[in-house]
């Protein structure tokens, strides 16, 4: 009877181990099941932090869409305001400005015209005393290239043979003062502006013979001069109570 109370007193003695023991085992593949679950959601769910972390290493804006750059927005804003542009008002307004005050190269450069181009009193001072120099090494060009005919007591004909080297020469001194003095942008528009009226004040700088027929009509104290004036395709008649105040170098009267 002994015997067999331990007998049944160890059975379930093992029987309560066995219990233990297998409880004890499925908690233990329970717990390390949720320990790699919560581990790999916690990888997930870190890696967009990890990937944002490293966002600001990667250069912002470094690819911009086509037409997105900064000068080609700026060239995008001009194209618009010359496509909207009253071009005819422009070309109208160029053309009305005169290049000397009084139409004459002595009068130096108009108010208008130093207005228009924003030419101070020391750069127009600067493109007189350009134009007035050039100016005196043509009379000089002319008188020692010119001749002379007698075609009655009233009649003078004057043929100033060509000098396109020395004119030439004379040109680009010119022009390199100016665009010096006025830099790229306005040199440009002033010879838009300027271009035909310098070219008539130097005869076309020499590129051409100019012929030039002086009458002289009325008596002493009442004359007019009546001139003919051509070169190349330029043709001009004008009349004056005077000798024309750019042809009196030649004519040695003044």
């Amino acid at each position: 009877m002994v015997v067999s109370c331990l007998t049944m007193s160890r059975t379930s003695k093992s029987r309560y181990l066995l219990a233990i023991l297998f409880f004890g085992l499925g908690y233990l593949v329970a717990w390390c099941t949720l320990t790699r679950n919560v581990g790999k959601s916690d990888l997930r769910n870190s890696a967009p932090n990890e990937v944002k972390k490293s966002a600001p290493n990667v250069r912002s804006g470094s690819v911009r869409p086509p037409g997105a750059s900064t000068p080609e927005r700026a060239r995008l804003k001009h194209a618009e305001h010359w496509e909207n542009a009253d071009m005819g008002g422009i070309i109208e307004k160029i053309d009305r400005i005169k290049t000397f005050e009084s139409n004459a190269s002595d009068t130096g450069l108009s108010h208008e015209l130093c207005e228009y181009l924003a030419i101070s009193r020391a750069e127009k001072t600067a493109i007189n005393a350009a134009i007035q120099s050039t100016l005196e090494e043509f009379k000089r060009l002319q008188l020692s290239h010119i001749e002379t005919i007698q075609v009655d007591d009233s009649t003078n004909r004057f043929i100033i043979k060509q000098f396109p080297n020395e004119g030439e020469t004379a040109r680009e001194i010119l022009h390199s003062t100016i665009l010096e003095t006025l830099g790229e942008n306005r040199y440009f528009l002033f010879t838009k502006i300027s271009g035909a009226v310098l070219n008539d004040t130097f005869l076309n700088f020499g590129e051409a013979d100019v012929h030039i027929t002086v009458k002289v009509s009325g008596v002493p104290g009442t004359q007019r001069y009546e001139t003919m004036l051509s070169y190349g395709a330029v043709s001009r008649r004008f009349e004056t109570e005077d000798v024309p105040s750019p042809l009196a170098h030649l004519l040695h009267m003044k």
